[in-house]
Protein backbone atom coordinates (compact mmCIF):
# COMPACT_ATOMS: atom_id res chain seq x y z
CA UNK A 1 0.00 0.00 0.00
CA UNK A 2 1.06 3.42 -1.18
CA UNK A 3 0.41 6.90 0.80
CA UNK A 4 -0.04 9.28 -2.16
CA UNK A 5 -1.47 12.72 -2.02
CA UNK A 6 -4.53 13.60 -4.13
CA UNK A 7 -3.48 17.09 -5.97
CA UNK A 8 -7.11 18.29 -6.57
CA UNK A 9 -8.32 17.25 -2.73
CA UNK A 10 -4.54 18.37 -0.89
CA UNK A 11 -5.64 15.42 1.53
CA UNK A 12 -3.80 12.53 2.01
CA UNK A 13 -5.10 9.22 1.15
CA UNK A 14 -3.84 5.55 1.13
CA UNK A 15 -4.01 4.14 -2.24
CA UNK A 16 -3.22 0.46 -3.69
CA UNK A 17 -0.37 0.05 -6.20
CA UNK A 18 -0.65 -2.94 -8.83
CA UNK A 19 2.15 -1.99 -10.77
CA UNK A 20 5.36 -3.95 -9.94
CA UNK A 21 8.42 -2.97 -7.66
CA UNK A 22 10.97 -0.89 -9.35
CA UNK A 23 14.71 -2.44 -9.46
CA UNK A 24 17.28 -0.28 -9.26
CA UNK A 25 21.16 -0.63 -9.45
CA UNK A 26 23.15 0.26 -6.81
CA UNK A 27 24.32 3.11 -9.44
CA UNK A 28 20.96 4.32 -9.42
CA UNK A 29 20.21 4.41 -5.69
CA UNK A 30 23.63 6.20 -5.30
CA UNK A 31 22.52 9.26 -7.46
CA UNK A 32 19.09 9.27 -5.94
CA UNK A 33 20.91 9.74 -2.47
CA UNK A 34 23.47 12.38 -3.73
CA UNK A 35 20.72 14.31 -4.89
CA UNK A 36 18.47 13.39 -1.53
CA UNK A 37 22.04 14.70 0.25
CA UNK A 38 22.25 18.55 -2.10
CA UNK A 39 18.28 18.92 -1.15
CA UNK A 40 19.10 18.49 2.36
CA UNK A 41 22.27 20.45 2.52
CA UNK A 42 20.12 23.52 0.92
CA UNK A 43 17.23 22.60 3.76
CA UNK A 44 19.52 22.96 6.25
CA UNK A 45 21.35 25.82 5.03
CA UNK A 46 18.02 27.69 4.64
CA UNK A 47 17.06 26.33 8.07
CA UNK A 48 20.24 28.38 9.49
CA UNK A 49 19.53 31.48 7.50
CA UNK A 50 16.00 31.43 8.74
CA UNK A 51 17.03 30.92 12.13
CA UNK A 52 19.72 33.76 11.95
CA UNK A 53 17.02 36.22 10.41
CA UNK A 54 14.75 35.46 13.50
CA UNK A 55 17.72 36.25 16.34
CA UNK A 56 18.74 39.48 14.14
CA UNK A 57 14.90 40.12 13.68
CA UNK A 58 14.39 39.58 17.92
CA UNK A 59 17.95 42.08 18.40
CA UNK A 60 16.77 45.03 16.01
CA UNK A 61 13.79 44.83 18.81
CA UNK A 62 15.70 44.46 21.63
CA UNK A 63 18.92 45.66 20.79
CA UNK A 64 20.47 45.30 24.23
CA UNK A 65 19.43 42.09 25.21
CA UNK A 66 22.04 39.61 26.27
CA UNK A 67 22.11 36.40 26.34
CA UNK A 68 21.94 34.19 29.66
CA UNK A 69 25.09 34.44 31.10
CA UNK A 70 24.46 38.44 30.78
CA UNK A 71 26.80 38.81 27.33
CA UNK A 72 26.08 40.73 24.52
CA UNK A 73 24.68 38.31 21.72
CA UNK A 74 26.62 37.48 19.05
CA UNK A 75 24.41 38.82 15.40
CA UNK A 76 25.21 36.12 13.13
CA UNK A 77 26.33 36.45 9.62
CA UNK A 78 23.43 35.75 7.14
CA UNK A 79 23.43 36.69 3.57
CA UNK A 80 20.87 38.72 2.03
CA UNK A 81 17.65 37.34 0.52
CA UNK A 82 14.47 38.69 -0.86
CA UNK A 83 10.88 37.60 -2.03
CA UNK A 84 10.59 33.88 -2.99
CA UNK A 85 14.14 33.43 -1.32
CA UNK A 86 12.80 33.96 2.16
CA UNK A 87 9.14 32.48 1.25
CA UNK A 88 11.52 29.15 0.40
CA UNK A 89 13.42 29.66 3.71
CA UNK A 90 10.37 29.74 5.94
CA UNK A 91 8.65 26.52 4.33
CA UNK A 92 12.18 25.03 5.04
CA UNK A 93 12.27 26.46 8.82
CA UNK A 94 8.40 24.94 9.15
CA UNK A 95 9.39 21.48 7.37
CA UNK A 96 12.73 20.99 9.25
CA UNK A 97 15.77 18.85 9.57
CA UNK A 98 14.90 15.23 10.65
CA UNK A 99 18.96 13.89 11.79
CA UNK A 100 18.14 10.37 11.84
CA UNK A 101 17.33 10.88 8.04
CA UNK A 102 20.39 12.56 7.19
CA UNK A 103 22.28 10.04 9.16
CA UNK A 104 20.61 7.10 6.90
CA UNK A 105 21.65 9.38 3.90
CA UNK A 106 25.18 9.61 5.10
CA UNK A 107 25.89 5.84 6.04
CA UNK A 108 23.89 4.58 2.42
CA UNK A 109 26.28 6.75 0.62
CA UNK A 110 29.32 5.81 2.35
CA UNK A 111 28.31 2.19 2.43
CA UNK A 112 27.80 2.52 -2.26
CA UNK A 113 31.32 4.68 -1.64
CA UNK A 114 33.57 2.35 0.06
CA UNK A 115 36.60 1.11 -1.46
CA UNK A 116 35.43 -2.86 -1.34
CA UNK A 117 31.62 -1.67 -3.49
CA UNK A 118 32.56 -0.96 -7.32
CA UNK A 119 29.49 1.69 -7.09
CA UNK A 120 31.58 4.83 -7.12
CA UNK A 121 33.94 3.59 -9.78
CA UNK A 122 30.53 3.10 -12.03
CA UNK A 123 29.39 5.86 -14.66
CA UNK A 124 25.65 5.97 -16.39
CA UNK A 125 26.99 4.84 -19.70
CA UNK A 126 29.13 1.54 -18.20
CA UNK A 127 26.53 0.36 -16.54
CA UNK A 128 23.46 0.79 -19.30
CA UNK A 129 26.45 -0.88 -22.00
CA UNK A 130 26.80 -3.90 -19.50
CA UNK A 131 23.40 -4.12 -19.53
CA UNK A 132 23.15 -3.99 -23.74
CA UNK A 133 25.89 -6.54 -23.82
CA UNK A 134 24.81 -8.98 -21.46
CA UNK A 135 21.37 -9.06 -23.11
CA UNK A 136 22.88 -10.37 -26.30
CA UNK A 137 23.46 -13.87 -23.72
CA UNK A 138 19.45 -14.12 -22.58
CA UNK A 139 20.21 -12.77 -19.12
CA UNK A 140 16.97 -12.19 -17.38
CA UNK A 141 16.37 -8.52 -15.89
CA UNK A 142 17.40 -9.86 -12.29
CA UNK A 143 20.96 -11.09 -13.28
CA UNK A 144 21.70 -8.26 -15.06
CA UNK A 145 20.82 -6.21 -12.29
CA UNK A 146 22.83 -8.34 -10.09
CA UNK A 147 25.81 -8.13 -12.64
CA UNK A 148 25.91 -4.54 -12.67
CA UNK A 149 25.93 -4.57 -9.12
CA UNK A 150 28.56 -7.03 -8.14
CA UNK A 151 30.34 -6.10 -11.53
CA UNK A 152 32.46 -9.45 -11.66
CA UNK A 153 36.54 -9.57 -12.66
CA UNK A 154 36.09 -13.02 -14.68
CA UNK A 155 34.20 -15.23 -16.49
CA UNK A 156 33.86 -17.57 -13.60
CA UNK A 157 31.88 -14.63 -11.23
CA UNK A 158 29.08 -13.98 -14.32
CA UNK A 159 28.90 -17.57 -14.46
CA UNK A 160 27.95 -17.38 -11.23
CA UNK A 161 25.14 -15.05 -11.30
CA UNK A 162 24.23 -17.01 -14.36
CA UNK A 163 24.56 -19.94 -12.29
CA UNK A 164 21.97 -19.21 -9.56
CA UNK A 165 19.21 -19.21 -11.92
CA UNK A 166 19.35 -22.81 -13.19
CA UNK A 167 20.07 -24.27 -9.69
CA UNK A 168 21.76 -27.82 -9.03
CA UNK A 169 21.25 -30.22 -11.92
Amino acid sequence: MKVGVDPCRKLTHAQISNNPPQHLSNYEVLQHFLHLKEDNDYLQKAVADHAGRQVLRAHAQFPGAKNKYGDAVELPAVRHAEGDELAAEDDAARRGVAPELVWVQDEVIKYLCADYNVTSRQTAHGVATLADQLQDYGFTKAELLQACNLAPQSQVGLYLVRLRRSGPN
